[in-house]
């Protein structure tokens, strides 16, 4: 068989939201039409816990997360948030453990692993309501459409690098489903339950693209609180500094600095296969990809191809300024074959 000439393209799209859910970044505030505004902030005055007036709060949720291949992880989550913007987190799952605390100003990370799993930041993601909207809000919104059905009035919101959809319950005025295009992933929210002046979702599913959950979140104890222990604020033996994000004036994004072209696997090529494999990985703050969680593979044969070559890639991280302190971000990885 003749043989094929192959290369190999490759395209990133680069630009992230802060891996803390907390701390997404804000955009210029977009024009759009006054009723999809007026859907948004009647659900952000249910459920925003970030302003200064939110309630203090401690929630405790059992979970359930599949991290794939089999591996199905149950656990807890135990949360405390202040309006003054000390909070602490922290993911039990098995054997593994993840604590984040933060004093307002700084943050403190101990965790079992050197990254944060993809299942987990989709997780923690889904959890952070009011940024969602917020985010929202500072993109185009699409005019609100009524879903026949359901009865839910859904509306767009589209920025430079991501599409999303927000989905509200016209009675309630409560965020029902939100699709998140750029991490293929759909969050839904059900069974609200009062806390002071404002409400909070006691489900959340997150759904894979393919309808496959990949985690579920029951909210066990969800209580105000006036009186708090410090020592559930500060950090721990070994716990990891990092600046938050929403204490930066401008972030840098992560920028590609290091390729190294993958080897086309001779089974491949033999065939002429070509296809695209698809990661999310976490580039640390030493430039380097961890925990590459695989999205999909066309076909299966190249994987391990673009796996190899992807972990030799090197970055410069994010980049918090104007301290230029460095930040671990979630990124998309799009590594495509093509035989001529």
């Amino acid at each position: 068989m003749k043989r094929a000439i192959q290369t190999a393209v490759w395209t990133f799209l680069i630009a992230v939201l802060a891996v803390v859910p907390r701390a997404f970044a804000a955009g210029a505030t977009a024009k759009h039409s006054s009723a999809a505004t007026a859907l948004f902030a009647r659900a952000l005055d249910a459920l925003d816990f970030q302003s200064p007036d939110a309630p203090a709060f401690r929630l405790r949720a059992s979970v359930r997360v599949d991290f794939g291949q089999g591996r199905i992880a149950r656990g807890q989550i135990f949360d405390i948030w202040t309006p003054g913007g000390w909070w602490h987190n922290e993911v039990a799952l098995g054997g593994y453990h993840r604590l984040e605390v933060s004093n307002g100003k700084r943050m403190w990370v101990l965790s079992d692993l050197r990254y944060l799993p993809f299942p987990i930041f989709l997780m923690q993601r889904a959890m952070a309501l009011s940024a969602l909207l917020r985010w929202a809000l500072a993109q185009r919104l699409s005019e609100p459409v009524r879903v026949s059905g359901s009865g839910e009035i859904c509306v767009r919101a589209t920025g430079r690098e991501n599409q999303s959809e927000y989905c509200f319950d016209p009675a309630s005025g409560n965020l029902v489903r939100m699709s998140d295009s750029r991490w293929n992933a759909i969050y839904e929210y059900s069974d609200y339950a009062p806390l002071a002046d404002r409400r909070f979702p006691r489900r959340i599913r997150v759904l894979r693209g393919n309808g496959q959950t990949s985690a579920s979140i029951q909210v066990d104890e969800l209580t105000t609180e006036s009186r708090f222990n410090l020592r559930d604020f500060l950090p721990l033996k070994g716990a990891i500094e990092r600046p938050l994000a929403a204490e930066c004036t401008e972030i840098l994004p992560v920028r590609l600095k290091k390729m190294v072209r993958p080897k086309y696997p001779k089974q491949a090529q033999a065939v002429g296969i070509s296809g695209v494999v698809r990661f999310y990985a976490e580039i640390g703050t030493d430039g380097k990809p961890r925990g590459m969680w695989l999205l999909n593979s066309s076909p299966p044969v190249l994987t391990d191809a673009a796996e190899a070559a992807v972990s030799q890639w090197r970055y410069d991280p994010e980049t918090c300024r104007p301290g230029g302190e460095k930040l671990p971000a979630i990124v998309p990885i799009n590594v495509l074959f093509v035989t001529q």
